[in-house]
């Protein structure tokens, strides 16, 4: 359920750029979806299989994702879901059994390398999916730190005031976390690219 609402979140945030750029609702229900897939990114972690695969297919379709992306949005930054990617791979390094002090420095390195490489939403975004994935059983600090994270990034990337609605996903997470309602993995993976595409065809129309 919450991976089918932060694609609707995330369809009608882009719709808003688009067609509607000065309309801040389309914004503020956009808010709502990157909190929300690192959410899903962090479940899926917790019950995938194969942690490389899950990886590989993400860092997949950020690179198919990237070209409507650039297109659409007209900015040097890559795509979110390569901020998804980093987000696995940190995951993946602080689970693993490697030296203490060697994975938390290459956890930290993917961390500056998600800000040198331009990642949309950068640190912010990888650590929204290491509290997720660290917090999910224990709500009251997931929202705590979710909190503290999303005031600081305001400081920190000067994003706009805007970024605050992105905290009402906690308590769609609240209130959604247990709902029995799924979708096929490769839908997601159809979706993102294919949406852009879609928009891009439609705005060079008019």
């Amino acid at each position: 359920m919450l991976k089918f609402i932060a694609l609707i979140a995330m369809f009608i945030d882009h719709i808003g750029h688009v067609f509607f750029p000065t309309m801040d609702v389309f914004k503020i229900i956009g808010r709502v979806s990157l909190p929300l897939f690192a959410w899903s990114i962090a479940k899926g972690v917790e019950y995938t299989s194969d942690i490389k695969k899950y990886a590989i297919r993400v860092l997949g379709l950020a690179v198919v994702s990237q070209f409507p992306y650039a297109v659409l949005f007209k900015n040097n930054s890559l795509n979110v879901c390569f901020t998804l990617f980093i987000g696995i791979l940190i995951i993946q390094l602080l689970e693993s059994k490697i030296n203490f002090l060697v994975k938390y420095m290459l956890a930290f390195s993917c961390l500056l390398l998600s800000d040198f490489l331009n990642f949309d939403y950068g640190i912010y975004g990888a650590i929204t999916i290491i509290i997720c994935f660290y917090f999910h059983n224990k709500l009251h600090w997931l929202m705590i730190f979710q909190t503290l994270i999303t005031l600081l990034s305001l400081e920190v990337y000067n994003f706009s005031t805007l970024q605050l609605y992105s905290l009402l996903s906690l308590l769609l997470i609240i209130f959604f976390k247990n709902t029995d309602f799924r979708i096929h993995k490769f839908v997601f993976y159809i979706a993102f690219p294919s949406h852009m595409i879609i928009l891009v065809f439609i705005k060079n129309l008019f």
